[in-house]
């Protein structure tokens, strides 16, 4: 994996180093599952093009798990360096680059009289504060396909893709205040029922669509 990252970063700096980046790209917008996003495209041949982007979405919102309701903010933050090769010469795209992702979760448990953790009840008193949160690795390798005119010819065009960003195991941090021990253990219990859970973002969908005018 490090390889394949080292392998996409000295891509992407000769890529940037060309002197068509500015003057031969077009920028967009975008909204898909990494939220809404601002890009810009620039020619490198005629099957090469390369794409920097940003995205951004955030969420705020209730949930409940094991009996306690938590206060969840959700921010999905990514910046993204993305190669795309078209096979045909046409707007059909295969793409792979990096992305620096911050997307996280946090949570904290509302007040209440008691607590269900890892199936104890414990008292508020016992239990102190109650929060968490959810990270993933910072650097994240891109796959997918797609359709892009960015490049192709003036004016407006759209762009669609699917695509997948290898997140890695979801970093969760449950956490209290307390200094009882069998609070501590089923924090810790829990804790780890809530990465196995996440498994399934270990690899996060990507889908979008969006709009870009080249000059």
């Amino acid at each position: 994996m490090k390889k394949i990252i080292l392998g996409l970063s000295i891509v992407t700096a000769s890529l940037l180093a060309n002197d068509n980046f500015i003057t031969d790209g077009a920028p967009g917008l975008k909204i898909g599952t990494l939220g809404a996003g601002v890009e810009y495209t620039s020619k490198y041949n005629d099957k090469l093009d390369l794409r920097l982007g940003v995205n951004y979405y955030s969420h705020k919102d209730s949930g409940t798990k094991s009996d306690i309701n938590y206060d969840i903010n959700l921010k999905l933050q990514t910046v993204a360096a993305i190669a795309d090769y078209h096979v045909f010469n046409n707007g059909f795209i295969l793409s792979a680059g990096v992305m620096l992702n911050n997307n996280e979760l946090n949570f904290d448990a509302r007040s209440s009289a008691t607590y269900n953790i890892d199936g104890t009840v414990y008292t508020a008193a016992q239990v102190g504060t109650l929060k968490g949160q959810v990270k993933f690795n910072r650097v994240s390798p891109y796959v997918g396909i797609g359709y892009s005119g960015a490049t192709k010819s003036t004016g407006w065009s759209f762009t669609a893709e699917l695509g997948a960003l290898y997140q890695g195991n979801a970093k969760v941090d449950l956490s209290t205040t307390s200094n009882n021990a069998s609070v501590i253990a089923s924090v810790e219990n829990e804790e780890e029922a809530l990465k196995n859970e996440l498994d399934g973002l270990k690899w996060y969908p990507v889908l979008s669509i969006g709009v870009v005018y080249k000059f």
